[in-house]
């Protein structure tokens, strides 16, 4: 084309006229070679002379310069030169623009891999920025909850610190010498303010030290700290210090031992208060545990503090529930919402402020949360009581009478929103009787009464103002009928004789009496049973008239108190004379007493049993602590899929459910053939069939009687243990004839076959299902004293018949079994584990050993843990009678034994009354003595059958272990897998025979080496299993910590418990026994000890001998034998 050929050649021409400086340049910066030719070649076509056509054949090039180029002189002029010079020139300059281009590209290149890095680096800093301030804040909450902690633990201590000074007394003013005994000191000054107690201070004052280092200089002798054991002598010692003039005439004063803060508290309540107002509960945290203890049932507490307000609502003998409690935070009020059958009621116990404002503002927060539970529950009934501290009506409420005042406006205006009415006065109009008085009478009112909703009918309300101890105000006793289409349920009781009756001399003449009467009058006709069964019922007939009548003759004179001191606070103030007033106090000093000896009889009698019989296990002393009937009565069961709380409902499931339990299935073709078939039983020899088979006699009566447990609940006819110990010189012959009697004629008299079923319930158990409760028989003692004869004799007998394998109710024998002989021939002396005389060897250990030294057992071996389904309640009686006669039992002995089942029959005590009695056929009961001792004859019967069978057990050195018993407790120690079926085989025709049926979803395979199946024959293989109350587990180490570390959880809690009590030192060493050791002894016997476990056990121990405090005397002298 002549247009681009003209192009090049004025490019040609441009390109050799170049300035010569511009080419020196050029070759001096070489850098710049490509910048410097496009520059030119912009130049160039910029002199161009282009026409519009030639403009349309070169298409506009977006060229953007790096920089301005410099103005150079270029001479262009058209040349003729050859057109290769312009395309050498053109391709010159593609290769300068292209690696021009590299270098661009390669720069961005490397700085956008700049810039990537960077904004990484930023991303990760501000990740690492989100995570420094989350971890922070998760540092912030956890310094937040460790304050929380330390504020808790510093409130802790304060309150330990608190509640251990209320045993404290302060005494100023006496004397200090060089070398004083200031022990002795207090104890003389003690003595001269307490004088009834003389011989008693010197044993309930446990620490006397003077306050601080001694001041030189000073003259002014320093406070003594005095430390009582008994809160009941430190408060006598405190109230006879106000009064006594011994101290007054010696210059010295007792004081409270208080602490800051509650010094700070009462120069902020003193100046309003004038005294403590005894009505008021004074509670405070610290206190719940103690006061739970002692009530022995459920308490709701607002607490105040120990000088003012505390209000507390107590839970007697209430069939309702308590669906919510509510209360504010000053122990002012106590809201608790009440279900019972089916109304809601609204309980509300206050306690009024002394001033308008607070009262105001104590209404107005109590009217929102009374709102608050009635929008919950619309149709409840409100009860409102308590100390109001306003009089309705000052005309007739205060005394003397004062003028209407708006004081009590807010209060009526409160009525009137609820629709709630004084209800005293309601019933009352007319009369004046006040609720509060000081201690001359000069001034009264009645400013404390019920408010309850206008909607109950007050027919159905008696409501009445009575005398009460302790306290300066009287008590409003208010009972509201409740008519309701069910029937309300009565807690179930029957007689029982009150032992406190036997050591009244009246009662002793008259049961000698009737005993001498009854004994003649049997031998006359020859007829002991039913003159015994005469005998009984006259004397429950006369223990119960007369303990009735003893009763009857206390409450009167207590009535008789009350209404005395009622007629003194109805007449008026101004007829009440000074003699009437020393009257007043008389009786109402006498009825403190009457009541102080109610609320304080129990610990006084438990202490003075324990010091006097010096026993090392007084069961009334440990009795203190435990809740007496706690819920061992069926509230709730699951019916044929539905949980069920009627009353009715449940008795009648439960006699139908051991009706069935107890009625006999007995195969007597299967049991013979088993009976018959067996080999190597062992049987009893001449001498012992002998022993068993003689005639009873008057002494084994005897022992039996002395054998009676204490204080145990007797069974239907109320005579209990004390009753047969105060006059077994009399009864002894009587009953020896009577059993024999029984004997001859293969039956008892009727009241010796009825027993009283109570069901307990089973630990950690679902208690929905009526399997989980364990039916424990309430027998007659005389019953019991039979059982105990033939119980004796079988014990002496069964050590010849009864396996090894066997630990069971087993006398002198610790369960030491095959293995550990097997072990004796192959271990060394070195090896501590699995050694006789090395280890405690128990059944538990047992298990523990095949575990441990599962290198010895060649084979892939399992342990099967049987469970046997009510195995007490099933076995049937005729199996247990053919049992005897195949161990060689005598005649006589079977038959005295067949005796006691014969025609047995029993109850179930529920909640609401007992059942219809049933008949038992089978099963054997659990509270009769010889139960037992007749159960491990046939659980011996299994043991040799196995024995005898296919069954292949766990073989060491050559020798095999194959069963291991404890009770009915049995576990087989198989081969392999393959004996697992075998064995339930062998089982499966005992039970046929016995009656004892397996539980197969509670039997357990534990593996003695790895087995990667879950189920063998249906039957769960574990890990780990719990046998004998014991968590079995393959790790070594873990298992002590597994087992122990529960254990010392649960000591710790019940020592907490017993700190609450007023416990001596040596009432405080023996509970760490019985209480403490007691507990750890079990597992101890069968596990190894840490040493970790076994410092935290010595620690927890010394801890609570000294309440957890400085510990006074080294561990050495404490462990050392008392010294008479």
């Amino acid at each position: 084309m002549p247009n681009q050929k003209g192009a090049k050649r004025g490019l040609e021409s441009s390109k050799s006229k170049i300035a010569p400086e511009d080419a020196n340049e050029k070759s001096a910066k070489p850098s710049n070679v490509l910048m410097d030719s496009f520059h030119d070649y912009a130049a160039t076509a910029v002199a161009l002379t282009l026409t519009e056509e030639d403009m349309d054949d070169f298409p506009p090039l977006p060229v953007t310069p790096l920089k301005s180029p410099a103005p150079k002189k270029v001479m262009i002029e058209r040349s003729s030169s050859d057109p290769d010079d312009a395309n050498q020139i053109i391709s010159r300059l593609s290769a300068l623009i292209n690696t021009r281009s590299d270098n661009i590209e390669s720069m961005v290149r490397e700085n956008t891999l700049q810039i990537d890095g960077l904004k990484k680096t930023i991303e990760f800093v501000c990740a690492e920025m989100k995570d420094m301030k989350g971890k922070v804040c998760d540092l912030e909450k956890k310094v937040t909850k460790e304050e929380g902690r330390v504020d808790n633990c510093q409130q802790r201590i304060s309150e330990l610190e608190r509640y251990s000074r209320r045993w404290n007394l302060r005494l100023h003013g006496v004397k200090e010498a060089e070398k004083e005994d200031v022990r002795e000191k207090v104890v003389e000054i003690c003595k001269s303010v307490l004088p009834t107690q003389n011989h008693r201070l010197p044993d309930v004052i446990d620490t006397v030290h003077r306050l601080g280092a001694k001041r030189q200089g000073s003259t002014r002798p320093r406070g003594i700290i005095v430390q009582f054991t008994s809160r009941i002598y430190r408060d006598a010692v405190w109230k006879a210090a106000k009064t006594s003039s011994y101290l007054q005439n010696h210059h010295l004063r007792f004081a409270e031992d208080l602490s800051r803060e509650d010094k700070e508290r009462r120069d902020k309540l003193w100046p309003m208060i004038d005294k403590a107002r005894k009505e008021e509960c004074h509670s405070t945290p610290a206190d719940t545990n103690f006061w739970k203890s002692q009530w022995g049932n459920d308490i709701w507490l607002s607490h105040g503090s120990e000088r003012s307000a505390g209000v507390a609502t107590f839970k007697n003998n209430f069939s309702g529930d308590v669906l919510h409690s509510d209360c504010d935070t000053l122990g002012h009020y106590l809201c608790s919402i009440i279900r019972h059958n089916n109304s809601t009621f609204i309980a509300v116990n206050i306690y009024g402020y002394n001033n308008k404002t607070e009262n105001d503002k104590l209404l107005d927060s109590l009217e929102e949360r009374i709102n608050f539970w009635l929008f919950k529950y619309p149709n409840s009934v409100l009860l409102i009581g308590g100390d109001f501290n306003i009089a309705l009506d000052n005309t007739v409420d205060r005394w003397p009478p004062g003028q209407q005042s708006s004081y009590s406006a807010n209060l009526k205006n409160f009525m009137g929103k609820f629709n709630v009415v004084d209800i005293w006065r309601k019933k009352c109009p007319d009369d004046r009787l006040f609720t509060w008085s000081n201690k001359t009478g000069s001034r009264q009112s009645r400013i404390d009464f019920w408010l309850v909703s206008d909607c109950i009918d007050k027919d159905n309300i008696t409501v009445n103002i009575h005398a009460t101890p302790l306290t300066d105000h009287r008590a409003i006793h208010i009972n509201v009928q409740i008519i309701t289409l069910d029937n309300i349920p009565h807690n179930f009781s029957y007689w029982k004789l009150n032992n406190s009756l036997l050591k009244d001399k009246i009662v002793n003449m008259q049961i000698h009496k009737l005993i001498g009467y009854y004994w003649n009058k049997a031998n006359r006709e020859k007829s002991f049973c039913r003159n015994w069964e005469l005998f009984k019922f006259e004397a429950c007939k006369f223990l119960r008239r007369h303990g009735s009548h003893i009763a009857k003759l206390r409450k009167v004179e207590e009535q008789d108190v009350i209404s005395r001191i009622a007629s003194y606070y109805q007449k008026s103030p101004e007829e009440i004379s000074e003699e009437d007033k020393l009257s007043l106090l008389e009786l109402q000093n006498k009825l403190d007493g009457l009541y102080r000896r109610k609320a304080e009889g129990a610990f006084v009698r438990s202490r003075k049993r324990w010091l006097e019989e010096g026993e090392q296990n007084s069961a009334y002393f440990f009795r203190l602590e435990k809740y007496r009937s706690k819920m061992n009565s069926i509230h709730q069961l699951n019916i044929n899929g539905i949980v069920s709380d009627n009353p009715r409902e449940i008795s009648h499931f439960c006699a139908e459910f051991y009706t069935k339990l107890y009625k006999s299935k007995y195969n007597e073709v299967v049991s013979t053939g088993l009976l018959n078939n067996i080999k190597n039983l062992k049987t009893i020899v001449v001498e012992d069939r002998i022993y068993c088979d003689s005639p009873l006699t008057v002494e084994e009566v005897c022992t039996s009687i002395s054998a009676l447990k204490a204080n145990k609940s007797p069974g239907t006819d109320g005579l209990t243990a004390e009753f047969y110990k105060s006059f077994s010189n009399l009864l002894a012959p009587f009953l020896l004839q009577v059993f024999t009697e029984s004997i001859e004629n293969n039956t008892l008299p009727p009241t010796l076959t009825q027993g009283l079923i109570t069901l307990i319930p089973k630990p950690n158990k679902d208690l929905l299902f009526i399997d989980n409760w364990r039916p424990i028989s309430l027998l007659n003692n005389d019953y019991k004293i039979m059982a105990l004869i033939l119980a004796n004799r079988i014990k002496e007998v069964l050590d010849t018949i009864i396996d090894e394998t066997q630990s069971g109710f087993m006398r002198n024998r610790h369960i030491s079994n095959n293995i550990r002989l097997v072990l004796d021939t192959i271990i060394d002396e070195t090896q501590s584990g699995f050694m006789r005389n090395r280890h405690i060897s128990n059944n538990i250990r047992l298990v523990l050993d095949l575990l441990d030294y599962s290198d010895l057992v060649s084979d892939n071996s399992f342990i099967l843990f049987l469970d046997f389904y009510k195995a007490f309640d099933t076995i049937e009686h005729q199996f247990i009678f053919h049992s005897l006669e195949k161990f060689g039992f005598g005649r006589f002995f079977c038959k005295a034994v067949k005796t006691l089942y014969t025609n047995g029959n029993s109850s179930i005590k529920m909640i609401n009354g007992s059942t219809p009695r049933f008949d038992l056929k089978r099963g054997i009961r659990q509270g009769c003595p010889i139960s037992p001792y007749l159960f491990l004859l046939c659980t011996q019967i299994l043991a040799t059958n196995i024995s005898n069978s296919v069954v292949q057990g766990i073989t060491i050195a050559d020798k095999e272990l194959v069963i291991s018993q404890l009770a009915d407790d049995t576990t087989l120690f198989l081969k392999n897998a393959n004996q697992i079926p075998l064995a339930l085989s062998v089982i499966s025709d005992f039970s046929e025979a016995s009656g004892l049926c397996l539980n197969l979803k509670k039997c357990e395979l534990l593996a003695i080496k790895d087995c990667p199946a879950n189920t063998v024959c249906n039957i769960s293989v574990k890990q780990e299993v719990t046998y004998l109350g014991l968590l079995i587990s393959k790790d070594q180490k873990s298992r002590c910590s597994l087992n122990f570390t529960p254990i010392i959880q649960k000591t710790l809690k019940k020592f907490n418990q017993w700190l609450q009590r007023d416990l001596s030192l040596k009432g405080r060493v023996l509970i760490t026994k019985a209480e403490g050791l007691s507990r750890l002894t079990y597992a101890a016997l069968s596990l190894h000890l840490d040493k970790e476990i076994g410092k935290d056990i010595d620690r927890m121990l010394f801890n609570f001998i000294w309440k957890n405090r400085t510990h006074y005397i080294r561990k050495t002298v404490v462990m050392n034998k008392y010294e008479s």
